[in-house]
């Protein structure tokens, strides 16, 4: 070894100690379930803690895919604001929990593959009412939408008669006309659902 004209100087060695990992993969889809197709374009971050790893949108079939992975617990975020409005109502995650982030442990070599965030689309609930003795629609009459004992929605008829509760989660509701805005020249109404 030459070092450069110093005669007492002796070689030194450096020894590093390299782990070598199998890289992992996750993988999954964001689907609607109403339509059982994958939803494109939605905005993923894959993150550790608070630093985001990564980012990508989901394929034309709402799939994605994050490779070459250290083993680690990694959180996987859907942005929100990237969801269509046809379909944005969450139902589950990969992880089992409320929420649009589903944090999760990927271990060496792993390939963490149905990581799939379901939605559903919003409903809607209307109809028209009208008195049964003149066939005429009622305008002005209140009606509340309740889930349970509780009332979730309020809306009045139109001048056609017609009402519509909108962006619901699937649920099994009831709707109820509020006796108070009836008027007095109808004997009888006749509710005609959409």
């Amino acid at each position: 070894v030459d070092v450069g004209g110093c005669e007492n100087a002796e070689p030194v060695i450096v020894l590093r100690t390299i782990n070598i990992f199998a890289l992992g993969r996750i993988s999954g889809a964001v689907r609607c379930l109403d339509t059982s197709d994958g939803v494109a374009n939605v905005l993923l971050e894959l993150q550790v803690g608070n630093e985001r790893i990564s980012r990508m949108r989901t394929s034309t079939d709402g799939t994605y895919q994050f490779s070459d992975l250290l083993p680690n617990t990694y959180s996987l975020v859907i942005n929100e604001r990237t969801l269509p409005e046809a379909c944005n109502l969450f139902i589950s995650n990969p992880g089992g929990t409320d929420g649009n982030t589903s944090t999760f442990i990927l271990n060496e070599g792993e390939n963490k593959r149905n990581q799939d965030f379901e939605y559903h689309a919003h409903g809607s609930i209307g109809g028209t009412i009208k008195c049964s003795d003149t066939n005429e629609a009622i305008a002005n009459i209140t009606l509340e939408l309740r889930l349970g004992n509780r009332r979730v929605k309020r809306v009045a008829t139109d001048a056609n008669g017609f009402y519509l509760f909108t962006t619901l989660r699937p649920e099994t509701y009831t709707v109820n006309l509020v006796n108070s805005t009836l008027p007095d020249k109808c004997n009888s109404l006749v509710s005609n659902p959409d």
